[in-house]
């Protein structure tokens, strides 16, 4: 299922779905990865208000000024955690840079877990306070629905 120019799972198929839609699931997740690089997950089951409530605190934290999102590049980390500005990354075998920003929000683990040390601690951000506490709720609400049948 195409989403304009996004490819288009349904989560459903897989938590609910037999042998066989489960298989399709994967066949077609992996395809939009290899071939797109992105990915729309439908049916997933995380609240509407999560969703809206997360785009409207990420649209005020990129209407910031550069420079006060530049405040949150986290240096090492390869864009793991925090903001990435324009032109920092490129596509693979190119020269010329991206046009792109982004926030990037990750699995969290205790302090005292075993693979802490891989795992860094998402960047809060002063003006947005709600933008990263919002993204780690719908971490773990998009997570949660992950069951393996």
């Amino acid at each position: 299922m195409i989403s304009k120019g996004i490819p288009t799972v349904d989560l459903s198929q897989f938590t609910q779905g037999d042998a066989n839609q489960r298989e399709e699931f994967v066949r077609q997740l992996g395809a939009a990865f290899h071939e797109v690089g992105f990915v729309a997950v439908v049916n997933h089951g995380i609240p509407k208000s999560l969703v809206d409530g997360f785009y409207a605190s990420s649209k005020a934290f990129f209407a910031l000024p550069e420079a006060v999102k530049r405040k949150y590049e986290v240096a090492g980390l390869a864009g793991q955690r925090g903001y990435t500005s324009f032109g920092k990354e490129h596509a693979k075998q190119s020269t010329v840079a991206d046009l792109k920003e982004f926030f990037q929000i990750g699995q969290e683990v205790p302090a005292n877990h075993p693979l802490k040390a891989q795992y860094p601690d998402n960047v809060q951000v002063e003006e947005t306070p709600e933008m990263p506490k919002l993204g780690s709720e719908l971490y773990r609400a998009f997570e949660s629905g992950w069951t393996t049948p």
